[in-house]
């Protein structure tokens, strides 16, 4: 299927379009979910095209990003702790306004928990050996921007 709604990419995998409505509600239901509150649900965003959509300060620790198309996002203060990032795009995530204007910074930001479940235990006592890794780079747009 080829429309607005499940475009078909390069590959030939369809990604699902949501609105900016449907995912403040998937949103909404996440953050029950990470707070153990009753009708939580962890955000399933497999493959879905999220594109331009306002992801600031939202907490997507946890949720299924697999394959998602994120591009030109605003992601400010989000937080993908133990998110699933397989194969998502993630090539411009903007964090400021105007996005992508000459001149400009970009600033991306990683940091993550990430879990060594093959580490014994005995070093940690009863809880799995994790590493933090945090991440920082800037750069100026006009080094990679072009007209189109």
């Amino acid at each position: 299927m080829n429309d607005s709604r499940n475009p078909v990419g390069a590959s030939g995998l369809g990604w699902t379009r949501i609105s900016q409505q449907e995912l403040d509600r998937v949103l909404r239901l996440h953050e029950r979910f990470l707070t153990g509150q009753a009708n939580g649900q962890r955000a399933l965003l497999k493959f879905h095209d999220l594109t331009g959509l306002d992801l600031r300060k939202s907490d997507l620790s946890q949720a299924d990003l697999t394959g998602a198309l994120l591009k030109q996002c605003w992601m400010a203060e989000s937080k993908l702790r133990m998110a699933n990032l397989f194969g998502a795009d993630l090539r411009v995530a903007c964090s400021a306004t105007p996005c992508l204007t000459r001149r400009a910074f970009v600033t991306v930001s990683v940091d993550l928990d990430v879990p060594l479940p093959l580490a014994p235990t005995a070093l940690t006592g009863d809880f799995p050996l994790a590493v933090h890794v945090h991440a920082s780079a800037t750069e100026q747009v006009s080094r990679f921007w072009s007209p189109r």
